[in-house]
């Protein structure tokens, strides 16, 4: 329960619709629960080589100290919407995925916690790219919040109830792990999900045989996990459904009213990794809530 949140931030005059704002109300949560250090950072986008590069462009270096006071603001009004935390500020020049990772990769024990998904103009450039890296080079927490979820910026978001789909591999199990270290196992509303994909082209008979098989070893499956949780305090409800595995994780995550997806981003190797990785893909692009995507730390070797 000892981890850093770190939250990138773009200021209102770059980011007239507060995208990266919509992040905040996910991070005060997991201040509270576990009473973490918050780092708020922004980086103003242009080349570490500025200050050697300002007199040959005609840039006035006092410029760029005026760009690092505005930021600076900025993020200490942001710090003070967190009374009850260990808050520091941070503003970076330079590329901001680089520096977010860098940053982040610095400290012991991450979670990132950053918005995406904007639709329009300069802030999807800054914030839809930068997420994208993130997501796909960082090897610890990430929770991304899309745009178009419904939020209280000003708030604190209710991380209650949380949705997990699993896919069956030992290393993707991992994401339950790292729920438990972000959140703990107080108060959670814990469910567990599979989705079994109908087979292509597969006889009646055939096709039914493996729908009812795989119900059953699914039922097993996640049966076995939430007996694994109960030790620790959790109480974890299952569900198995039948269909495209992005469509019907979506489906139960509007139907239960779910505060937070977790997934494994890299649960599987070949051409179930690129089947699950493509999954987490979709779901990334169309879900309306937080979604927290985890790294195994061993992807499994197979297929």
């Amino acid at each position: 329960m000892s981890k850093t949140i770190v939250v990138p931030l773009i200021p209102p005059r770059l980011d007239a619709s507060r995208v990266t704002a919509r992040a905040l109300p996910v991070a005060r949560a997991l201040a509270r629960r576990g009473n973490r250090r918050v780092v708020l950072v922004t980086v103003i986008q242009m080349p570490r080589e500025y200050v050697a590069l300002a007199s040959a462009l005609g840039l006035d270096p006092a410029a760029r100290a005026d760009w690092v006071h505005e930021r600076r603001q900025y993020l200490e009004q942001v710090a003070a919407t967190f009374p009850e935390s260990d808050v520091t500020v941070e503003v970076r020049i330079g590329d901001p995925a680089t520096e977010l990772l860098e940053l982040a990769g610095a400290l012991d024990d991450p979670v990132v916690v950053m918005a995406s998904h904007a639709e329009t103009g300069l802030t999807r450039i800054l914030v839809g790219s930068v997420a994208f890296r993130v997501v796909h080079e960082a090897t610890w927490p990430v929770i991304v919040v899309p745009a178009h979820t419904e939020v209280d910026i000003d708030g604190v978001a209710r991380l209650e109830r949380i949705l997990v789909p699993l896919d069956g591999s030992r290393t993707g199990e991992e994401v339950l792990d790292a729920v438990l270290a972000l959140l703990g196992p107080q108060g959670l509303d814990l469910r567990l999900l599979h989705v079994i994909e109908p087979p292509i082209d597969f006889p009646k008979r055939a096709h039914e045989s493996y729908l009812q098989q795989g119900q059953e070893w699914a039922t097993t499956y996640l049966g076995e996990i939430a007996q694994r949780l109960s030790p620790q305090g959790v109480s974890a409800r299952t569900e198995v459904r039948i269909g495209r595995a992005a469509e019907e994780i979506q489906h139960a995550a509007r139907e239960h009213g779910i505060d937070l997806l977790a997934m494994a981003t890299h649960g599987r190797r070949g051409v179930q990794r690129l089947v699950f990785g493509s999954v987490v893909e979709r779901v990334l692009h169309e879900v309306r809530v937080p979604l927290l995507l985890h790294r195994p730390t061993e992807p499994e070797h197979g297929g």
